[in-house]
């Protein structure tokens, strides 16, 4: 047997949910498929999937995500620019004109930027 992660089944109604789990289970059994138990959460409110929380009001930032980028130290050359972004960029869609914000970080990454040392 085989096993599967990071099945996530979002349903508008408790009951409905149940009917839906029904269906997922008997779909994982059909292809002779397992859900690692140890990682099964049932009914939450709120799950954590790839650095994000998926939650009734939508997608949502994970704090602790953010406290981590915040953490970073300021870039000191090109290399740690380009990595800043990157990780950064990841978020861009919960942050309003994240292009316009990060246009003069993008700047300093052109072959004419000196370095930042």
């Amino acid at each position: 047997m085989e096993y599967l992660d990071d099945i996530i089944v979002l349903s508008p109604t408790f009951d409905q949910h149940l009917l839906d789990l029904e269906t997922v289970f008997l779909k994982l059994k059909d292809y002779k498929l397992r859900a690692n138990r140890s990682k099964c959460h049932f009914a939450c409110s709120r799950v954590k999937y790839l650095g994000l929380w998926i939650t009734s009001r939508g997608i949502e930032v994970d704090p602790d995500k953010v406290s981590a980028v915040q953490k970073i130290p300021p870039p000191r050359n090109v290399k740690q620019v380009q990595s800043f972004l990157q990780t950064c960029s990841w978020y861009r869609k919960f942050i309003p004109n994240f292009s316009e914000i990060a246009h003069p970080l993008s700047n300093l990454t052109k072959k004419k930027s000196l370095d930042l040392d």
